[in-house]
């Protein structure tokens, strides 16, 4: 770990919204956003932002589980359109126990509440995600463990 990002890590927020991510994203795709960002000073700040509020905040508050959040995540995602961090949120839903039929199912569903162009482009970026070798297994085994 770099100087800077151990200066981050100092922060009880920012460390346990890293957590959480690494959880929910898994370790080489944190890693590598974090050696993006820690070498752009102009990126940093928000991104830090990002990662003691949305992360450090939000996402480790009771009340919701990891699952949950990802879905209502995704959500809104789709409504506000945002391809790039609907990909990793994708991924990021089936980390937290999401099924590849929940996943249909709920854009789907956002077809109706967000329209259709933003449901079918969030179709066409989650579809590209659950074809890669690891999300696809993750989401088998999330539906095994759903029948439990």
């Amino acid at each position: 770990m770099d100087d800077k990002l151990a200066e981050l890590m100092k922060d009880e927020l920012f460390a346990k919204g890293y957590e959480i991510r690494r959880q929910a994203f898994g370790d080489a795709v944190v890693d590598a956003d974090a050696a993006v960002r820690m070498n752009d000073e102009f990126q940093r700040p928000m991104w830090q932002h990002g990662v003691q509020a949305a992360w450090g905040l939000l996402w480790s508050r009771p009340g919701l589980d990891a699952r949950a959040r990802s879905i209502a995540t995704l959500s809104a995602l789709v409504a506000l359109n945002v391809p790039d961090e609907i990909e990793k949120h994708v991924r990021a839903a089936v980390s937290n126990g999401v099924t590849e039929i929940e996943l249909r199912e709920l854009l789907l569903h956002l077809s109706t509440y967000c329209g259709f162009p933003k449901a079918a482009s969030a179709f066409k970026i989650a579809s590209a995600v659950m074809k890669e070798p690891a999300t696809k297994k993750k989401a088998e085994e999330n539906a095994k463990a759903a029948k439990k």
